[in-house]
């Protein structure tokens, strides 16, 4: 009973101290409860605790080395740490439960980037996954965010290598989707000359990316996890442009969308 409650008061209200005594009881009872260890981690790497979090998955691993939850959030630790060659055991187990699994194999080709710097093989398998999705249902309004990926993975790679002139050149040439907003460009232009160092451009395009994207917002606003993206995206336009209550303001918002209290 505990358990459940842990996880009804972590994902159902945000509460995390409360959650965090459900964690607690359940282990009372239970110390080998494997479950009761990983929600218990989701709450100590909320509190910044990172030795205190790998203890408890690594335990939890132990007790049951084939959970998906387990190895999933272990790699995700190992990789926030830096503890590339570490992760990259786990997502590998990962990846070896269910070799079909599209998000198992992303975890698996993402680390291998991180771990050895080789973009190649981690944008071919982007490139794979994110055409079969768009393929599979290319009306669907949850397919824009995915074409707008393909369109977007040239541009994509050259930022991810530090390659600024080149990704501002190929965007400034770049024939977009006609389906694809006009804020995506901008956007992305606002974020390459933000990390090229020119700010006075950065803050140009994010003040379009900002107009183009409260349209945008308006005109999908029943598609929540759009919605949510866009948000998100709109909060770091306004970061660029040094406007805090605004960016503060489509945090909460984006925050409040995936919690479902929005949209």
């Amino acid at each position: 009973l505990h358990l459940y409650q842990g996880f009804y008061y972590y994902w159902g209200f945000l509460d995390y101290a409360r959650a965090a005594q459900e964690f607690s009881s359940a282990l009372s009872i239970q110390p080998n409860m494997a479950e009761a260890l990983f929600g218990q981690s989701l709450i100590q790497i909320r509190q910044n605790q990172r030795v205190e979090t790998l203890n408890s998955l690594e335990r939890g691993l132990a007790l049951d080395p084939r959970s998906p939850d387990l190895l999933t959030r272990l790699q995700l630790s190992y990789a926030s740490f830096r503890r590339y060659s570490e992760a990259a055991v786990m997502a590998n187990r990962l990846a070896d439960l269910d070799p079909d699994n599209k998000r198992f194999q992303f975890h698996k080709q993402g680390i291998r980037f991180y771990r050895t710097g080789d973009l190649s093989p981690y944008a071919e398998f982007l490139k794979q996954r994110d055409e079969i999705a768009w393929q599979s249902d290319p009306d669907s309004p949850h397919s824009r965010p995915v074409k707008s990926r393909l369109d977007l993975l040239p541009f994509r790679i050259a930022l991810s290598k530090g390659q600024f002139s080149e990704a501002l050149t190929w965007l400034q040439s770049a024939n977009f989707d006609p389906e694809i907003p006009a804020y995506e460009k901008h956007h992305a232009s606002a974020t390459a000359h933000w990390l090229a160092g020119d700010k006075e451009k950065a803050k140009q395009e994010a003040e379009r990316a900002i107009d183009a994207g409260d349209w945008y917002l308006e005109s999908n606003g029943g598609v929540i996890r759009m919605l949510a993206r866009e948000h998100a995206r709109l909060a770091l336009n306004y970061a660029i442009l040094g406007d805090q209550e605004n960016t503060e303001h489509h945090q909460t918002m984006a925050m409040e969308v995936l919690k479902g209290t929005r949209g």
